[in-house]
Order: C-alpha cells, then sequence, then structure tokens
C-alpha cells in the first residue's frame, strides 16, 4: 500500500495491537503519563494545601451581637446565619481557633506568595526544559519543594515573613512544573492520543487538589495544621525516587522501550527537536511575536487561571467564613468541584480526540468551541452564586458546575501549544503560563481586600469577586474562540536551506475551520 498515508495506519496498529498483548512490555509512553500525573499531582498538593491549612491557622474572633454598632449589624444583616447560633447565645465563634493573628490583606499575601515566585521560572523552566531535558529539571524541583513543605511549619511559627519567604521558593521551583512537562508530552505522546493522554496527566492537578482539600481536612481537624505539610511534603519525596528511575525524556533515551514502540513513536512524531547534527532547533522568537494563535492562548491562560486560582486559594475561606462550614465540612465540599473538573477532563479528552480524528470537526473546531463552552459555563454559574444568596445547597452545586465545566476549556487551550508548535511546546507553555500566574498574583490579594473590614467576609463583597471573576471569563473566552488554531504553524517546521521562506499565517485568526 504506497503513500504515506496508507503507511501510517499500519504502523499504529501494528504498534497498538503489539504493545497490548500479554507478555510484551507495558508501552513506555503510558508510563510516562502515570508518573507525571502523580508528579503533578504532588505539585498542587503542595500548591494548594495551605489554601485549607490557613483557615485553622488563624486565630479564632467571638463576635458578641449585642455590642455591635449600627454599621456592623447592618454587615451581619448582609452575612449568611451561623448554623450553630441561638437566641440565648449571643457570642458567635466566626471560624476555628488558630495560632496566628493575620487579617484579610495579611492572608492574601500569604497565599499569593506562591505565585511571586511561580511567574519568575515558568519561562526559564521552559528554556531550559528544551535545552537540556525536563526528568532531572522537573524531579529536583519538586524534590526540593518537598523538602521545604517539611520544614514549613516550624519556620512559620518562627517569623511570617519566612513563611512567604517559603512559600516564594516552593512556587519559585513549582513554576517549572507545567513546561517540563509540556515538553516532554511534545516529544512522548501521538497526535492520535494527543488530547486524552494529555488531559489525563494534567487532571493530576485536579485530583491532587481533591484529595488535599479533603485529607487536609480531616488532618487539620484531628492532627493540627503542621500535619498537612509533613504528609504531603513526604509524597513528593517519595514520587521523586520512582520518577528518577521510571522516566526519560524522549524515547529514544529510554533503555526499556520496546522496539515497536519506539518505531511507532518515531514515525508518528519524528526527530523535530534537533538538527540533523543534533543541536537544538533555534527558536523563531520573532515569528512566535507575530503569531496571533499565541497570543489567543496567553489570553486563555489569564482568564482561564484569574478564576481558577481565585476558586483554589480562597473557596475554603469563602465556605469557612461565609457559609460557616466546619474544617472537616470545608475540605470535603471544597473538593467536589475539583472532582468533578478532573473527572471530566480525560472524558473529554477522549471524546475531542473521537471527534478530531473521525473528521466531524477540525482541530481548531474542537479547540474554539470547547473553550467557549467552559468559559461561558463558569462564568453563568459563578453570576448565579450572587443570586442565590445564603442558600448553601444552591450555591454549592453551582459552583461545582461552574469548576467542573472549566474542563472543556482545559481540554483546548491547554494543550494548544503541541498543535501548534509541538518542539517549542516548552518555552510556550513558559510563556504562557508566567501570564497565567499574574492572576495567582493579584487575585487573592484581591479578594483580601475586597473581603476585608470591621466585619469579614459579606455577601456583598464576594458577589464583587464573583462578578469581576465571571467577566474576566467571558472575555477572555471570547478572544480565544475567534483567534486561536489548531493546526500546526509554519515557524514550527524545521528550517531546510533549499526551502523557500513561508509565508506568515499565523498572524491572522483562523475562521476558515468554522
Amino acid at each position: 500500500m504506497p503513500g504515506s498515508k496508507g503507511q501510517e495506519k499500519p504502523i499504529a496498529v501494528h504498534a497498538t495491537v503489539l504493545l497490548d498483548k500479554g507478555g510484551h512490555k507495558f508501552p513506555a509512553r503510558y508510563i510516562f503519563a502515570i508518573l507525571a500525573f502523580v508528579g503533578l499531582f504532588n505539585s498542587y498538593a503542595l500548591h494548594v494545601d495551605l489554601s485549607v491549612a490557613i483557615v485553622a491557622m488563624v486565630k479564632a474572633r467571638t463576635i458578641n451581637t449585642t455590642t455591635l454598632n449600627a454599621s456592623e449589624i447592618h454587615q451581619r444583616e448582609d452575612s449568611c446565619p451561623y448554623p450553630n447560633a441561638s437566641r440565648s447565645n449571643n457570642n458567635v465563634l466566626e471560624h476555628t481557633a488558630g495560632e496566628f493573628e493575620w487579617d484579610g490583606t495579611t492572608q492574601g499575601i500569604v497565599l499569593g506568595s506562591y505565585f511571586y515566585g511561580y511567574i519568575l521560572t515558568q519561562f526559564p523552566g521552559g528554556w531550559v526544559a528544551n535545552r537540556f531535558g525536563a526528568k532531572y529539571v522537573l524531579g529536583l524541583a519538586l524534590l526540593t519543594s518537598g523538602l521545604l513543605s517539611l520544614v514549613l511549619p516550624v519556620l512559620t511559627r518562627w517569623n511570617l515573613w519566612a513563611l512567604i519567604v517559603v512559600r516564594f521558593l516552593q512556587g519559585f521551583v513549582g513554576g517549572v512544573s507545567f513546561p517540563c512537562v509540556h515538553a516532554m508530552c511534545g516529544k512522548w505522546i501521538p497526535p492520535s492520543e494527543r488530547t486524552m493522554l494529555s488531559m489525563f496527566i494534567y487532571s493530576g492537578t485536579h485530583f491532587g487538589t481533591v484529595c488535599t482539600l479533603i485529607i487536609s481536612g480531616v488532618l487539620t481537624e484531628h492532627l493540627g495544621w503542621d500535619s498537612v505539610f509533613y504528609v504531603f511534603g513526604s509524597l513528593a519525596c517519595v514520587w521523586f525516587v520512582l520518577w528518577l528511575f521510571f522516566a526519560y525524556n524522549s524515547p529514544e533515551e529510554h533503555p526499556r522501550i520496546s522496539a515497536t514502540e519506539k518505531a511507532f513513536l518515531m514515525a508518528v512524531i519524528g526527530n523535530r527537536f534537533s538538527h540533523s547534527d543534533g543541536r537544538p532547533q533555534n527558536i523563531p522568537w520573532s515569528r512566535i511575536a507575530r503569531s496571533l494563535p499565541f497570543y489567543a492562548i496567553c489570553v486563555a491562560f489569564f482568564g482561564q487561571d484569574w478564576g481558577f486560582f481565585t476558586l483554589l486559594t480562597n473557596l475554603p475561606s469563602y465556605l469557612a467564613r461565609v457559609l460557616h462550614f466546619r474544617m472537616e465540612q470545608n475540605g470535603f465540599i471544597a473538593a467536589v468541584p475539583y472532582l468533578a473538573l478532573g473527572l471530566l477532563m480525560p472524558v473529554l479528552g477522549i471524546v475531542a480526540d473521537k471527534l478530531i480524528n473521525s473528521r466531524t470537526l477540525s482541530r481548531t473546531a474542537v479547540r474554539r468551541t470547547y473553550h467557549l463552552i467552559g468559559q461561558l459555563s463558569a462564568a453563568g454559574c459563578l453570576i448565579a452564586v450572587t443570586l442565590v444568596g445564603c442558600n448553601v445547597v444552591a450555591t454549592v452545586i453551582l459552583l461545582i458546575c461552574a469548576v467542573g465545566m472549566l474542563a472543556f476549556s482545559v481540554a483546548s487551550f491547554a494543550i494548544n501549544h503541541i498543535d501548534i508548535a509541538p518542539q517549542y511546546a516548552g518555552i510556550l507553555m513558559g510563556i504562557t503560563n508566567t501570564i497565567g500566574a499574574v492572576p495567582g498574583i493579584v487575585a487573592p490579594y484581591l479578594v483580601g481586600v475586597l473581603t476585608s473590614g470591621p466585619d469579614g467576609n459579606t455577601l456583598t463583597q464576594w458577589s464583587i469577586v464573583f462578578y469581576v471573576t465571571a467577566g474576566i471569563f467571558i472575555v477572555c473566552g471570547i478572544f480565544y474562540a475567534c483567534c486561536a488554531s489548531g493546526e500546526l504553524q509554519p515557524w514550527d517546521e524545521p528550517k531546510k536551506a533549499q526551502d523557500p521562506p513561508k509565508p506568515n499565517s499565523s498572524s491572522i485568526c483562523l475562521t476558515r475551520d468554522f
């Protein structure tokens, strides 16, 4: 069967059949996917643990309702009732007892300090991964973050600034995670499995969030807030050992990959990452800077991460201080939205690949449509949260839907770098994730300022937070839906001396797919 198309299918089928037969090795690309999943699980566990623990770390306030002035009474009427308060008891415990007296602004700074470091290493992480390989960069980064987690409780009790420095350093090393994983995905994942395997890997961040929120609530309730950091710090150290022995930068470096799988991956991915003499490709910075599909990904990262990090870092505080959940309940309820997100991502990845492989929709159409559905749905749910007030059941359901529907968005823009430029995927992820880290700094601080005051959190204050987030979702979602592309860009093609210059078609919106 001559012709390139006639040769690709037998290679793919032959590889799949052999690799799935008993007695043959488990596919190396799936081992990579599992290890990367667990790595991102640990990365987000070390990021999220403070969001739950801080509720127990901050010293409790007792509100005496008989001594409130007129302004405070008005604010209290704008707050949800305490489930354990009675008319005969005027003293109400606002939240769980803790060791530290931090106001809302201080807590916002503490929660955002992770991103002060995180934003600095996104681009360098992508460059280092592209230049020297991602395996050791990612492994050492998560090991360092785990070790810092083990000393965090002692340093926190010593000095507030010590906590901020530790979180800064954790963010600094954690910033390389996504660029490194993205760079390795470009070398390990064949196009026919791109969305499915990528969504499985990146769902590790959300399962990490789920488990951390639930386990942190239980640990905090029964063993104290410091136990949270000991447990997740230790898990990261264990993962590092497994990563060291079983992960490799590319199929070419893997000593135990089967010849069949290696041939399959080389046939469908190829060696696009270096010149014929083995030197890394030169990065076409000027053409990247003129690429509108790349800017669409940047905007998508900003919008998604603004909403995601606003909820991720502040949802436990909202549940505890506005809806008045206990710590153990808080962790479980805060985790459910991310469980929905983590479960939907692989499913939507499978559906996306089927739509693309069957040619029902183009890759561009799938990326655009998915993202718009996710952003508009999440925005609508957050606006609805402001309307249901203190209805706990409705609020929880809407928050679950808001976060869960973001799975559509993640299945579009998060892997879009690999669509448009697989050989520079790590570099592009570093740039876009740097932009996405800006909301991680600004959003917690803004929430802290908006929800500060003599009485703390009110429905009106939080309504502003939700409206701002919904507006950003809508604007960024529409921009991406108009200007994103799922097609390989001309500047990703390896240069050949005899090739004539190609026109730059990436500087316009690719609307022909609709």
